[in-house]
């Protein structure tokens, strides 16, 4: 039998009094890094040529995308490494049905896995993390679509929990997992000016979305769970029949979010190919953005000056030797006042996007 960790061990003994502490450390090590590594990071690689107040937000969104990315490749390997190791538990890809298979035999004492109950309660205390920063970060335009997420989400963990369906709430957390690994690197690399690289990450993305969201999820998943739970714990009398109900509808929410967030990103795939732009994170916090043109990096001039870049906005300066004249040299005091002025009167309303 694989030799459990003590913190693990404690972890799962008391799964939700661990919620908390999980919550606080989840918020301190996410501010701790973004302050630290991704701040400083974000101020190098953000593309320089951007207006200086999109430049600024963009800033922001990357230092918490990044610290996102990091949670996600981490819960994503604990996740792999837990199905990988713990066959029972794992045999639900192929066959639903066997995340019921305790219920379904009669059986009362199943023991949950360690390693699944410290998965749960770190998940679900990085849901209550994401409902709470969802009111202090500043709103997009999908607000209230990722506001139902999240409640929706937070109501089947909770459920879950409860009626001891923890295999089917992490399966289900697993499958939207996948493809939320890809999300902060598509639009970190598009803020930064890589586009190729965005876009990359953006089709994988889309791809492992439309297989586990929008092919395995309706098609296996969910019809398992009407089925399954309902022999297993409504026929039962385990479950009343209206949180069986209030499972139903909210996995179905989570499939109408799904369809609509696929839907932007066809376009935004079409509107890509179409101009050979990739989008900027503008229009949801979990995926989606706005298109806007690629901004090329500005090139340093040669000779005096050389390697330092003009503030945004400023007039390209030509230099001896460079005939094109569309290098970027070191720009006057009243350039950058100029500069501030223009990136100001650029900034769209609050929510407005490129997908009017």
């Amino acid at each position: 039998m694989r030799r459990q960790m003590p913190f693990v061990a404690r972890v799962a003994n008391s799964p939700v009094a661990y919620i908390p502490v999980f919550f606080v450390l989840e918020v301190s090590i996410r501010l701790l890094l973004e302050h630290l590594i991704f701040g400083p990071w974000a101020e190098t690689v953000v593309n320089p040529a951007l207006p200086v107040a999109k430049r600024l937000s963009f800033i922001r969104k990357f230092k918490a995308e990044a610290s996102k990315t990091v949670y996600y490749i981490v819960v994503v390997a604990l996740e792999l490494r837990f199905f990988a190791t713990v066959p029972q538990e794992s045999g639900w890809i192929f066959q639903p049905s066997r995340m019921w298979s305790n219920y379904l035999s009669g059986s009362n004492t199943y023991e949950f896995p360690h390693m699944l109950l410290f998965i749960f309660t770190i998940q679900a205390a990085f849901y209550v993390h994401l409902l709470v920063f969802h009111f202090i970060e500043p709103k997009n335009k999908d607000f209230i679509e990722m506001l139902v997420h999240h409640v929706a989400t937070l109501a089947l963990l909770v459920i879950c929990r409860r009626y001891q369906c923890m295999t089917a709430g992490i399966s289900m957390l697993a499958l939207h997992d996948l493809a939320d690994v890809f999300v902060g690197p598509a639009k970190m690399c598009n803020w930064a000016g890589f586009q190729w690289a965005a876009l990359a990450n953006f089709l994988a993305m889309t791809a492992i979305w439309l297989v586990t969201r929008l092919v395995y999820y309706p098609l296996l998943f969910i019809p398992s769970v009407y089925a399954d739970m309902h022999a297993a714990l409504v026929a039962s009398g385990a479950m009343p029949g209206w949180v069986y109900r209030t499972v139903l509808v909210g996995l179905v929410t989570l499939l109408g979010l799904h369809g609509f967030w696929f839907s932007a990103f066809v376009r935004m795939i079409k509107d890509s190919i179409r101009s050979r732009r990739v989008y900027d994170g503008q229009l949801t916090d979990d995926v989606q953005g706005a298109l806007v043109a690629p901004q090329p990096r500005p090139r340093p001039c040669s000779g005096s000056g050389s390697g330092k870049l003009a503030a945004v906005g400023a007039e390209p300066t030509h230099r001896v030797g460079d005939p094109a004249g569309d290098c970027v040299g070191l720009p006057s005091l009243s350039h950058a006042a100029v500069a501030l002025a223009r990136a100001q009167e650029e900034i769209p309303a609050d929510g407005a996007t490129g997908l009017e």
